[in-house]
């Protein structure tokens, strides 16, 4: 066997195993047709579902490795208030101290098949214009982000899930 051939096998093998200690993690919206607030029109709603849908998987992923992860998201309402603005009375989201960040979920988390813990969660932030937050301004779900890492480590964090 070439050198080349042993590091392609050795690296083959160092990505695969990585992968498989990663967590899967599944993400569903239930009903976002009813959901109180994910954007204005269908598309803004599919983007928001999308934006929220990735980072719930990759804060999944980095949090519990090894573990699989089923989420249903059953309600979600992004911070602030949509008004019209502009000449053209465009619709903008502004952030303000009413229209808090907020979301509605339910949970599975199992090991090779096997369910470890099922919950249900309403999360929100009472105060999230006063929080510092590590996501930019551009974001668009930036405090929703927030509110879902915040979600995760008081949810999944090694010392609350020894206790629970």
């Amino acid at each position: 066997m070439s050198r080349t051939t042993k590091w392609t096998v050795v690296s083959l093998a160092l990505f695969f195993g990585a992968s498989a200690a990663l967590a899967a993690v599944q993400v569903r919206f239930i009903a976002p047709e009813r959901f109180i607030d994910a954007g204005e029109v269908e598309r803004d709603r599919d983007r928001t579902m999308k934006l929220i849908e990735t980072h719930l998987k990759q804060r999944g992923e980095a949090m519990l490795p090894g573990l699989d992860l089923a989420i249903e998201v059953t309600d979600i309402d992004l911070a602030g208030n949509v008004w019209p603005a502009g000449a053209r009375a465009e619709m903008l989201r502004i952030a303000g101290p009413v229209g808090r960040p907020a979301m509605s979920l339910r949970y599975v988390l199992s090991r090779e098949g096997q369910e470890l813990r099922r919950g249900e969660s309403r999360l929100s932030d009472l105060d999230y214009l006063h929080h510092i937050n590590r996501y930019f301004d551009t974001d668009p779900i930036r405090y929703e982000k927030r509110m879902i890492d915040q979600w995760f480590y008081s949810e999944f964090s090694p010392v609350t899930a020894a206790g629970k």
